[in-house]
């Protein structure tokens, strides 16, 4: 979004749609299922041979989000403890809105704390429900100038700042996997708004894994 913004600053464009798809992980059928390498494309090239992922993490097991994500829970529980009662109650109120929300995996399907801590533990000491559900789809938003912008149906959101940080690839290589990237982003973009904490009155947190929503 930011690089749209900026392509729009510089006058190279006046509109932006930046879109993100995703693909069928499901098998074409039985005799020939989808490759998953061609199904998780984006960045795919990370499981390919001779990348460091292929090489050093793959054959040891460390093979997709759970492993790591229960990497770093478990580093947390170390260093601050672990209330499993307390990280089931983020997954209650995260998807208290998919409970509404037509489409939803989880439309009309109220879960308790309960119901997180009985589910099934997948990748220590995170259990399924703690663990961004299997769900494909696709999102897309609008970039515009101002001009553009003030003609919309719609009321516009402004674009104040932004960050993005990008220290490595994946957390094996993290120098503190307590540390995430996003402190350092938000600063970038707290600055560059001139706007601080006190003055949100939203925020939208992604929720893949109980622990992201927590650090």
């Amino acid at each position: 979004v930011w690089r749209a913004a900026a392509a729009i600053e510089l006058g190279i464009c006046d509109v932006v749609l930046c879109a993100i798809p995703a693909r069928y992980l499901t098998p074409t059928s039985e005799k020939k299922p989808k490759p998953l390498i061609d199904a998780v494309y984006f960045g795919a090239s990370s499981n390919q041979f001779g990348s460091p992922q292929a090489e050093f993490e793959i054959p040891y097991g460390n093979l997709g989000q759970n492993g790591p994500y229960g990497q770093v829970a478990q580093r947390y529980a170390s260093v601050y403890g672990y209330d499993e009662r307390a990280m089931a109650k983020i997954v209650v109120d995260q998807r208290v809105n998919a409970n509404h929300t037509d489409g939803a995996i989880w439309k009309d399907k109220p879960l308790t704390i309960e119901d997180v801590l009985s589910s099934p533990m997948i990748a220590d000491p995170l259990h399924m429900l703690e663990i961004v559900m299997p769900c494909l789809g696709g999102a897309a938003v609008v970039v515009a100038s101002s001009d553009v912008a003030a003609r919309a149906k719609n009321r516009p959101v402004w674009i104040k700042g932004f960050g993005e940080q990008v220290p490595y690839k994946t957390p094996t290589y993290a120098e503190d996997l307590l540390q995430t990237p996003i402190a350092h982003a938000a600063e970038t973009a707290f600055a560059m708004s001139g706007l601080t904490r006190a003055q949100m009155d939203m925020v939208s947190i992604y929720d893949c894994y109980t622990i992201t929503v927590l650090l």
